[in-house]
């Protein structure tokens, strides 16, 4: 939809002044997934909107997993919490979401650990923790408590989607 219906008329829309946000999500940018990210976050997170900054990034959280192998992946997502924090002292909570199929960190293990020996099946969970321990010193750092999320598809079809906590 175009914001201009004439020359003389602009759409204009409401912004927040002066948010104060408290969490930062990472999340995938997979769009079979960005209503059931909205829904997650108001109904299960409590955030609304200006609440929370939104990282939407491909694979999500999973970038994080292979510090070593990817430092590039890692540094970006580390600058951008780091520079979060920074810019809003407010922030106190990070939520870090990875899901099922998502073909962006699928193909970021084949090009970690090689085609041949890709995992096969999910391995979400393990993703998060990995993901939990190579940020610990960063988070712990900033005062940012992180908080690790798997989305999985329910029902036919892959319809519905639910997240589950992971510790």
């Amino acid at each position: 939809m175009s914001t201009l219906v004439r020359a003389e008329e602009i759409l204009v829309y409401d912004a927040d002044v002066d948010p104060s946000c408290e969490a930062i999500v990472v999340q995938c940018s997979d769009p079979r997934l960005q209503r059931a990210f909205r829904e997650f976050t108001a109904t299960e997170l409590g955030l609304g909107a200006g609440d929370f900054m939104p990282l939407v990034v491909s694979g999500g959280a999973s970038v994080l997993a292979h510090p070593q192998r990817l430092p590039k992946e890692f540094k970006f997502m580390r600058d951008r919490l780091e520079f979060y924090r920074a810019m809003m002292p407010s922030l106190r909570r990070v939520v870090l979401i990875t899901h099922e199929g998502c073909r962006y960190s699928r193909a970021l293990k084949k090009r970690v650990v090689g085609a041949r020996d890709a995992p096969r099946e999910e391995t979400g969970h393990e993703d998060l923790k990995v993901v939990g321990a190579a940020l610990a010193s960063t988070l712990a750092r900033l005062e940012l408590t992180p908080e690790l999320y798997y989305a999985r598809f329910i029902g036919p079809g892959g319809a519905r989607v639910s997240f589950e906590r992971v510790v």
